[in-house]
């Protein structure tokens, strides 16, 4: 499927005719001589775009351009073989794959010029970072590489789904494929490697390019490449679950041929593609840049001996498919409609500054609070586990997977099931839809961003809060990002799960006793919720996978044993609704998770002195927290302590206390954290670190006594 019966081919008919434009003959390979003509108005439209857009924004009209020259062939092939139900997340500079799948011109520069109709993201990201559902191009990010692991977990979803049952999201079909694409100089992120090393290992249907201009930005590929080959970097995964192929992405006829190839065996299920495509960059990286400055005068001839569009025009005239005169009237034609594309886009409305906050979360609204069953007492980790299970029971979208989270195909042993066993039994219980990862955080991220694309809902689990750090590109720049910078077009919602904290005893230290709550809660369009007891963990756990978000779990594995009254599966805590745990007069002191025993452990002693402290469970530690609840409370009590076992400086404490005092001047207010400095190792190191039982008393006492 190509998207050249439109403005392209009628680029053609009026420069050089109805006849030439339909003429049937093959020219190279299955390519006929209307195909060279389109394609070669296709190259031309995008090129003139690459200038256009410069202009724009030396005129004022635009900020920022990137160029998608030199990949003009290349685009064209892919297209060529692609469908809209096939899954594209394009490199930035694919201007051509994504103006040959269907996008107009006109669409396109309106995400130059900011405008709100701009299909991509109302305006709201910079250009070249493409998107449109209605052509299978989902939504582009910055960082480089971090596409890679999405695109490959929407290519195993996509297969996952089919396997257990499950409808694959629209537009995609069960014979889709997923392309991909990247520099050579994003070869060096670490992430592409594992996007590379999963996609071989499970066989996933993604066919990933990696386009090579030589030049990453003005790091020449002989330098940041061993042995300046791309091709040699990965031809070693060849008949390991993945086909690697190369081609010369200027030369219409080898590229058309790699990409039906690459295609193909994509679409028979076959495994995974790489292909090494090499191609020219005619222009600078960007309009922040001049390649002169760092490119020899024979080093750019060169290039441009290899530009695709002279390869093309060379090709037309060999086979005298259009005259001299007739190619200038191509041109000029092209140039009229990007000139008049670009006049229609920057008529349009700029982006409405009324909206910026829509679709940083999702709209459905909270379920109400239901009423706990009278239910046996469980420890907090089976709270969690029987959660999952009864999810799993009532939606067979969910899957989940991580380290270590699956049971065993031995028979007679009962399995892993994580390391603290939160999910143990639920491989045996639900086979197909559990699985262990590779130990590799951004991979079990990234992917389940891919997954939930594909029509799926994973639960996925990162062992401890102090690894989530590895993923914490795929988390904020991928799945929190996806809903607000495709203006809703595309969501992945998805829990991730992750035991967190310390108060192991001295056993945790550094590395394993992360609260890191803070860090989290500030990141837009995720949830972050941390339950204190069995009730709320399996309360909270439910609305989470329904909620339609992204949501970091944290579980703290210091309350793992806890006992408390398992509420049955119907019911649902609200995310965002604090909980009032003993009602007081003399201080509000608001905790959450692990500081929550502790502070009702402090206030048996304050209330021996005869103070009445108010404690709130947070519950929900994120932009939506409950102010209104405690902003209500603080101002009956006249002071609040915030009781938090992240460090003093960035913990969220500081957002609690800051928005207490704008709401009411002159209250008295303190925090409890944990010292400015990682957990130390054994008992003592661990008490000289972490907010103590002690800590909370006397605090509190000050408070009272102000």
């Amino acid at each position: 499927m190509i998207a050249e019966r439109g403005i392209y081919q009628e680029i053609v008919a009026s420069a050089v005719g109805d006849d030439a434009a339909d003429n049937q003959k093959t020219v190279v390979r299955n390519i006929t001589a209307a195909d060279l003509l389109a394609a070669y108005a296709l190259a031309r439209v995008s090129r003139e775009m690459d200038v256009r857009e410069r202009t724009l924004q030396a005129q004022g009209r635009a900020w920022f351009s990137i160029a998608g020259a030199g990949r003009e062939v290349l685009g064209w092939a892919f297209a060529r073989h692609l469908t809209a139900s096939d899954p594209k997340f394009p490199y930035y500079r694919d201007r051509t794959l994504v103006l040959a799948s269907g996008l107009t011109p006109s669409e396109m520069f309106r995400e130059t010029v900011g405008a709100a109709t701009d299909p991509a993201s109302g305006g709201r990201q910079m250009p070249s970072h493409w998107g449109s559902k209605a052509h299978g191009v989902v939504s582009q990010s910055s960082p480089t590489g971090s596409q890679a692991l999405p695109a490959v977990g929407l290519a195993e979803g996509i297969l996952k789904a089919q396997q257990i049952g499950v409808p694959v999201s629209d537009p995609w079909r069960e014979d889709s494929v997923v392309y991909v694409s990247l520099g050579e100089g994003t070869t060096a992120q670490g992430e592409v490697e594992e996007a590379v090393r999963q996609a071989a290992r499970t066989r996933a249907p993604v066919i990933i390019v990696v386009e090579d201009d030589k030049y990453a930005i003005s790091i020449p590929s002989t330098w940041s490449i061993p042995g300046g080959d791309v091709f040699g970097l990965y031809k070693h995964y060849s008949g390991l679950g993945m086909l690697v192929l190369k081609c010369d992405g200027t030369d219409i006829a080898d590229a058309d041929r790699c990409a039906e190839e690459a295609v193909g065996h994509a679409r028979q299920r076959q495994g995974a593609v790489l292909v090494h495509a090499r191609i020219t960059r005619p222009m600078s990286h960007s309009s922040t840049d001049t390649q002169e400055q760092y490119r020899s005068p024979d080093d750019l001839a060169e290039e441009q001996s290899r530009d695709p569009i002279r390869r093309l025009t060379e090709l037309l005239k060999k086979h005298k498919l259009v005259t001299t005169a007739g190619l200038e009237r191509l041109d000029a034609a092209a140039k009229d409609a990007v000139e008049a594309a670009s006049d229609a886009a920057v008529a349009e409305p700029p982006l409405d500054a009324s909206t910026i906050l829509l679709d940083v979360l999702a709209a459905k609204p909270a379920p109400p609070e239901s009423a706990a069953d009278e239910g046996e007492t469980v420890e907090l980790r089976y709270a969690v586990n029987r959660a999952l299970k009864a999810a799993m029971a009532d939606d067979p979208r969910i899957v989940m997977f991580g380290e270590d989270v699956a049971d065993t195909d031995i028979e007679g042993l009962p399995g892993k099931g994580g390391v603290f066993h939160v999910t143990r039994g639920l491989q045996f219980a639900y086979p197909g839809r559990v699985w262990n990862s590779p130990l590799a955080e951004a991979t079990i991220v990234g992917t389940a961003v891919g997954h939930s694309l594909a029509g799926l809902l994973p639960v996925v689990e990162v062992q401890f809060r102090d690894y989530l750090n590895p993923a914490m590109q795929q988390l904020v720049d991928e799945a929190a990002t996806l809903r607000w910078r495709s203006c809703g077009a595309f969501c992945c919602p998805m829990v991730v799960r992750m035991a967190y904290g310390g108060y192991l005893g001295g056993a945790g230290a550094l590395w394993h006793s992360e609260a890191g709550v803070g860090m989290l809660a500030g990141i837009p369009g995720i949830r972050v919720v941390v339950p204190s007891n069995p009730m709320d963990a399996a309360g909270l756990l439910r609305t989470a996978i329904e909620s339609e978000e992204v949501v970091l779990f944290l579980e703290p594995k210091a309350l793992y044993s806890r006992r408390g009254l398992y509420p049955g599966d119907h019911y649902r805590v609200p995310l965002g609704k604090a909980a009032t745990l003993r009602s007081g007069r003399d201080v509000t002191i608001v905790a959450w998770g692990n500081l929550v025993p502790r502070a009702l452990d402090a206030t048996q002693e304050l209330t021996s002195e005869g103070l009445e402290p108010e404690v709130i469970d947070l519950r929900t530690v994120d932009s939506r927290w409950d102010a209104e609840r405690v902003v209500e409370s603080v101002d009956r009590t006249g002071g609040l302590l915030v009781a938090e076992e992240d460090r003093c400086t960035g913990g969220f404490g500081a957002t609690v206390v800051a928005r207490v005092v704008q709401e009411l001047p002159g209250v008295v207010v303190a925090r409890v954290a944990a010292q400015d400095c990682r957990v130390a190792y054994g008992p003592q190191g661990e008490r000289a670190v972490l907010p103590q039982v002690a800590d909370i008393v006397a605090a509190s006492r000050r408070l009272v006594e102000e």
